[in-house]
């Protein structure tokens, strides 16, 4: 598991302006209080005192709040999920049904049969994937090919990474990823197309056999 000490940083640096604003705004409204509501009245004093003492909790809570629920977020979306063994990708996947609409949709392909297969001596095949996952555009082309893959993750993801043998448009071969995500049963592949991971194009595959 990673850590990103910046991302840390600056959301404790929020959090603490937030706090500061809270206990700046109790300390003006005691202030406030002290001076215009009745100031001789001990009622006043301790409005204004209750006041800040809200505005000071209320700023804290904001505070546990935002660093709870920031390292959910964290854990649920950047770290990936431990998995007991690459066996978990042995098989064929095949796009979801979502999936298979944005092709059709969006990319005009003609759908048949498309699905990854990967086997446990680390080879694997890809049959009839549409040109946009590995070109970025959509031609209304599909690709298929062989070659090995491994396993592999960095600080938010897990990584299929594919070291294809040369294939049509690519007579020296590819290397290459697509992502694994997901928890037992419910896993699955992902890829980017049309620009990439900055796009938000996403294609999901799921587990067939």
């Amino acid at each position: 598991m990673g850590f990103n000490l910046f991302s840390y940083l600056i959301t404790g640096v929020l959090c603490y302006l937030i706090a500061s604003v809270g206990v700046i705004t109790g300390g003006m409204i005691y202030w406030a209080s002290k001076h215009y509501l009745k100031p001789k009245s001990p009622s006043g004093k301790y409005i204004a005192i209750s006041v800040s003492i809200i505005a000071a909790l209320l700023s804290v809570s904001i505070l546990i709040f935002g660093m709870i629920n920031y390292s959910f977020t964290i854990s649920d979306k950047c770290y990936p999920r431990p998995i007991s063994s690459s066996e978990v990708i042995i098989g064929e996947w095949v796009p979801t049904t979502k999936s298979i609409e944005i092709m059709q949709d969006e990319g005009g392909y003609k759908i048949s049969t498309h699905k990854w297969i990967f086997s446990d001596d680390g080879s694997f095949e890809m049959v009839n994937m549409p040109d946009w996952l590995i070109d970025w555009e959509p031609n209304q082309q599909f690709y298929s090919g062989k070659g090995k893959w491994s396993f592999s993750s960095d600080e938010c993801s897990w990584r299929i990474n594919l070291s294809f043998a040369p294939f049509e448009n690519y007579p020296d071969g590819l290397g290459t990823s697509i992502f694994f995500g997901g928890k037992s049963p419910n896993y699955y592949l992902y890829d980017y197309y049309l620009g990439g991971a900055d796009s938000g194009n996403v294609m999901y595959f799921e587990k067939s056999k």
